[in-house]
């Protein structure tokens, strides 16, 4: 008798389990592809002719989900890019891996760790991706896009590569013109740190 509940719940173990590497795999299938929308990115910097820290929020987000395989992976690699229409820095870009793991999806960020994070409360399609993340449950609401091209941004990775400088001054591109008309140098602002947050109502 003890043998054969043992074999039936070894059995209904790897049902389970098969359950939810099934459904994984389709969460997977959805996440797939180009997104854009909210996901409340920051950055915290200051002019060094001020030593003032300021806080940039992103006004849109793409993301790019890539599978290992075409079909049954639960994991891949991607990208976020981050537009700012204030502030010295135009875009932010990271690159990252992520993998869906019963019914959680992890960013693990490659040059930015504290951008890591775990989506455990979410609604996913295949045409929008919602959720809530973090100690502040803070939230991400994407919708699917047709197409994205994010080979125009550069990463701090593809910096490296060129053998650039990798801090964040030196990979945060396109800087902008400031309104008093003059441009702004690498060298004269400082990132003190990345994020997300929503930016505050007025």
């Amino acid at each position: 008798m003890k043998k054969l509940f043992g074999a039936f719940a070894a059995m209904l173990c790897a049902v389970c389990m098969f359950s939810s590497c099934d459904k994984d795999e389709k969460e997977s299938m959805r996440l797939s592809g180009e997104w854009q929308g909210d996901f409340y990115a920051t950055y915290t910097y200051y002019y060094k002719a001020e030593r003032t820290p300021r806080i940039a929020y992103a006004d849109l987000t793409y993301m790019s989900f890539t599978p290992d395989h075409l079909f049954g992976s639960t994991r891949g690699t991607g990208y976020e890019v981050d537009i700012y229409n204030t502030g010295p820095i135009a875009y932010m870009k990271y690159e990252f891996d992520w993998r869906v793991d019963e019914g959680r999806i992890f960013l693990t960020y490659y040059d930015a760790p504290e951008m890591n994070l775990i989506i455990d409360d979410y609604r996913l399609t295949y045409t929008r991706f919602q959720g809530h993340f973090g100690e502040n449950n803070s939230t991400i609401d994407l919708r699917k896009m047709d197409s994205f091209d994010g080979s125009i941004y550069v990463s701090p990775m593809e910096r490296r590569a060129d053998e650039f400088i990798a801090d964040y001054a030196g990979f945060a591109g396109g800087r902008r013109a400031q309104a008093a008309g003059e441009e702004v140098n690498a060298d004269e602002i400082e990132i003190v740190s990345v994020g997300r947050a929503v930016k505050p109502a007025k």
